[in-house]
This record gives structure tokens, C-alpha cells and sequence, in this order.
């Protein structure tokens, strides 16, 4: 587990936590469907914190959020997001779409309507 001050919307929360994803797509890491509500244009991070659990608890939680039925399980949090900053005591890895990154403060957000693509006409 890693200690983590999750700064939201300015909102500020601290805890231990297993796990902590912050997404815009539904699913990540071949499979997992960690953000079941997840719209790619909506402008929102879909944020799930798995906090610190036993192996028990997370043995039994694993086939629920592979599929993305976890979102009432009361040993994590599922929510919508604006803006987040991560702050951590020690540098930690983070897995930002497939690329390890070691840090241990990040500000996460949405930039909405900043990518532009050409589509060839059929």
C-alpha cells in the first residue's frame, strides 16, 4: 500500500490505498474495466481508489473490477472528477498510458477538445 494526499476539486483527502485509477477510458492493463462509466467526452476523470484491503478482500474484489462490477463494493471509492493532484511522501511509479513515470506529485485533468484529427474522407 502507498500513502496518498489526493488533492479534488479542491478537496483534499489522505489515506492508504491499494490501487488508484484515474481514467477517461473504460478499461486499462489487457482487460480491467476499471471505469465502467467511463465517456471520452465528457471532460471528467472516472476516479477509483481501492483502499487498503486485505489479500482475502482482494482476492475476492479482482473478478469483480476485472469486469467492471465493483462500483458498490464498500472497500473503494468510485467517482467523477474535474482535476486532481496526487502528492506522495516517497517517489512512487505511476503507469500513464502504458509508460512508467516515477514521481511522487501529479496534477491530472481532462483537456477537452485539444486533440484534433484529420480523417481521410471515404
Amino acid at each position: 500500500t502507498i500513502h496518498i494526499d489526493m488533492i479534488e476539486d479542491g478537496k483534499t483527502d489522505s489515506r492508504e490505498v491499494l490501487l488508484a485509477t484515474f481514467m477517461n477510458g473504460k478499461y486499462y492493463g489487457g482487460g480491467f474495466k476499471a471505469a465502467p462509466r467511463a465517456e471520452l467526452d465528457d471532460g471528467l476523470l472516472e476516479v477509483c481508489v481501492v483502499n487498503n484491503v486485505t489479500r482475502l478482500q482482494l482476492l475476492r474484489l479482482l473478478p469483480i473490477y476485472h469486469k467492471g462490477n465493483h462500483l458498490d463494493e464498500p472497500i473503494l471509492d468510485y467517482h467523477r472528477s474535474k482535476h486532481i493532484r496526487i502528492k506522495t511522501k516517497k517517489e512512487t511509479i505511476f503507469a500513464i498510458d502504458g509508460e512508467l513515470i516515477k514521481g511522487n506529485d501529479f496534477d491530472i485533468s481532462i483537456l477537452k477538445d485539444e486533440l484534433l484529427l484529420r480523417v481521410p474522407k471515404l
